[in-house]
């Protein structure tokens, strides 16, 4: 086995859900970048937003740390550390934005200073309640300047970053993707529940089966079927077919 087909097969097994054109993306990038995604020195995450039909669609976003970002600019032999960061910051001290700054040498041998800003407010992750995390809240100006450092790093050395961020980068879109998980999993129970069609057709159905509506409510756990809205779809299904074939033999007895 070669050393590509052993990645491939490692890719196959960490992410079983990758597949087709975002699976050979990775596998470029892990061989443009070198960083190992056994040891999580690179690493997918997917992501769900709706596409314009209006269904949920999975992407993925190939991440690594701000120290792979290094790593991979260090691998060049062209770079080297910049001076510290600059921050701004407004009349209240709060944080407006950071400016890093990376080294790289040209062809020609000679050095050049390269500068990234990045705004607080476009990478500042929030907990459910809309305020900074714990980490974003206490340590405001080494996040923001992270994040400035990437967009150094992908400046000076966009073949081996481009389509490639640090987690840094994208906690803020776990803001999002917190939101999105919410949306789906309302969406989902959403379409678990009965319409009052089908509540309406199993009660008629049921109230000629007393004693099974009676099971079937103890069953549910509540005081009549009409109350049960909420229950699961499949559930219903079933309660349904068995009610239908009890009343076919309640009929044919008759």
């Amino acid at each position: 086995m070669t050393k590509n087909e052993h990645m491939e097969e490692l890719i196959t097994k960490l992410y079983p859900n990758l597949k087709g054109v975002d699976k050979d993306k990775f596998l470029h990038v892990i061989k443009q970048t070198g960083l190992d995604p056994l040891m999580k020195q690179i690493y997918i995450v997917p992501r769900q937003s709706k596409n314009k039909s209006g269904n949920w669609v999975t992407s993925f976003t190939i991440q690594t740390s701000i120290d792979g970002f290094r790593l991979i600019a260090e691998r060049s032999e062209n770079y080297a550390p910049g001076r510290e960061p600059i921050w701004e910051f407004d009349d209240n001290k709060k944080m407006i934005s950071a400016t890093a700054f990376v080294k790289k040498m040209t062809k020609d041998g000679t050095w050049h200073e390269i500068g990234a800003t990045a705004h607080y407010d476009e990478y500042v992750q929030l907990n459910k309640n809309g305020a900074p995390s714990s980490f974003w809240k206490t340590k405001a100006k080494l996040m923001t300047a992270k994040c400035a450092e990437a967009l150094a790093l992908r400046k000076a050395f966009p073949d081996a970053l481009t389509g490639v961020y640090t987690d840094d980068e994208m906690e803020q879109a776990n803001n999002k993707a917190k939101e999105i998980d919410e949306n789906v999993e309302s969406e989902k129970k959403e379409a678990l529940k009965l319409t009052k069609k089908q509540v309406k057709e199993l009660d008629n159905i049921l109230n000629k089966l007393p004693e099974y509506k009676k099971t079937i409510n103890d069953f549910l756990g509540k005081k009549g079927i009409l109350s049960n809205e909420d229950i699961p779809i499949e559930t219903f299904d079933k309660i349904l077919k068995k009610a239908q074939e009890l009343l076919e033999i309640e009929n044919e007895n008759n």
